[in-house]
């Protein structure tokens, strides 16, 4: 009984503990690394959320949105998602040497119509 006890309370801890560990990783950007690893669904998924970012801070801010925001709004009002996701599948497949890039920066070089670097 005591041993099972034990047990429990070990346990206890480590569920508790969790959110720290969780917590103490550093966040960190996105890149070609993982991008290359995500399923279609994914990208696609990374893409709206990013747009719907930019969407909100256009709307909210108006004419003073940033340069990020209103560069995303201006690019993609013409492009679909599918279009967006296969412009960073590109440029990752032919620059390898760029995988620590990150997908956000890619997006705005790509889709802007800068070309790839």
């Amino acid at each position: 009984m005591r041993k099972a006890g034990v047990i429990v309370g070990v346990l206890l801890i480590l569920i508790l503990s969790l959110p720290s560990l969780v917590l103490s990783q550093k966040a960190a950007l996105w890149d070609g690394t993982h991008w290359k690893d995500l399923s279609q669904e994914t990208k696609i998924g990374y893409v709206k959320g990013v747009g719907n970012l930019a969407d909100y801070e256009m709307a909210a801010s108006g004419r003073r949105s940033g340069a990020i925001s209103r560069s995303l709004g201006q690019q993609w009002k013409n492009k679909n998602i599918d279009t967006i996701v296969q412009e960073v599948d590109k440029f990752y497949q032919e620059n390898p040497q760029k995988l620590s890039m990150p997908v956000i920066e890619v997006m705005l070089r790509c889709c802007k119509g800068l070309g790839i670097p």
